[in-house]
């Protein structure tokens, strides 16, 4: 019985293996795969773009960004750079940020310091060292910004982004 069995599977194994078709038998029939559609372009810009410089910095007995206003498209970068003047930073009027602006940018909104504002220390800069802010999937608008160490004395700027 065992011997039996033993060659009923010993056939299967072999009926299982054997009797492949030689190759210009074989035909293959492929399938057509539906075509991917291409993706779509981001809907946001990615970070990349141009890099735009504004210096924080004293000068003629003034405290001022050099430039104070610019226009930028989203996903530009700006590097704000401490040129003189001692400690600077950048904040933004809370009320200038509109509500669907990236986190970083976000971060940096707070009233100034006379108004009640802390001062975010994260973009305090001293002289020499400096700090990039991507504009990636910012939309269109007028950010205000400022010094909160020179507010009173008149630090502002604005970056138009289109």
């Amino acid at each position: 019985m065992r011997v039996t069995c033993l060659m009923a599977g010993f056939a299967v194994v072999i009926a299982a293996c054997g009797g492949e078709k030689k190759a210009e038998e074989q035909t293959t029939t492929a399938t057509p795969q539906p075509e991917q559609p291409a993706s779509p372009a981001p809907a946001t810009p990615i970070a990349g773009g141009a890099t735009h410089e504004v210096k924080m910095l004293l000068a003629e007995n003034a405290y001022i960004y050099e430039p104070n206003k610019l226009t930028i498209k989203s996903g530009d970068v700006i590097k704000f750079v401490s040129a003189s003047g001692g400690a600077h930073n950048v904040q933004f009027y809370p009320d200038s940020i509109p509500a669907n602006t990236p986190g970083p940018i976000k971060a940096l909104a707070a009233a100034p310091p006379e108004k009640g504002g802390t001062i975010v220390s994260e973009s305090m800069k001293t002289e020499g060292e400096s700090f990039e802010l991507s504009f990636a999937g910012a939309p269109a608008g007028t950010y205000k910004f400022f010094c909160a160490p020179h507010h009173a004395l008149g630090m502002v700027g604005e970056v138009i982004v289109q």
